[in-house]
């Protein structure tokens, strides 16, 4: 891409840095694109996000040192603290409204909505963070099947 290109679009480092963040935040909220089937349910949209979200597409949608680079930006730059806070704010209402059309038809048994989609992604947060630093495939993978067994059970389902 030619560098006049990007000055036209971004007129500054800072712009550019906030136009990268907007893309990764922007990404994140994919994971609940699920394909609607004639025979989906409340249930079986928010497994599928619940799969989404314990998988390989999660982990991949960038690299890790990209995504903890931005993150590490959250800390000193209230602008992309602001953008991140707003999505992962996005994320977890996702969630909670999933959960909460799941325990209107009597498919769960939650108490909270809302703290139970912020505990999901507490525990997204954390075994991603933690599976960083995992290099064997099969500790990775036997991590990532452990931590949505623990996000299932969170939902209670009858």
């Amino acid at each position: 891409m030619n560098p006049s290109l990007i000055i036209h679009y971004f007129k500054s480092r800072e712009q550019l840095v906030y136009g990268l963040i907007q893309f990764i935040l922007d990404r994140y909220l994919e994971i609940f694109n699920v394909p609607a089937a004639a025979n989906s349910t409340p249930k079986t949209i928010l497994l599928k996000i619940i799969d989404n979200v314990f998988s390989k597409k999660w982990n991949i949608l960038f690299d890790d040192s990209v995504s903890y680079s931005c993150y590490a930006l959250a800390l000193r730059d209230e602008t992309i603290a602001a953008r991140y806070r707003q999505l992962l704010d996005t994320l977890r209402k996702n969630m909670e409204q999933y959960i909460k059309d799941c325990k209107k038809e009597g498919l769960l048994q939650v108490a909270n909505p809302a703290v139970t989609a912020d505990l999901i992604f507490v525990l997204v947060d954390g075994a991603y963070y933690y599976l960083s630093l995992v290099k064997d495939k099969k500790d990775y993978d036997a991590g990532l099947k452990r931590y949505k067994k623990q996000a299932l059970a969170l939902l209670n389902f009858t």
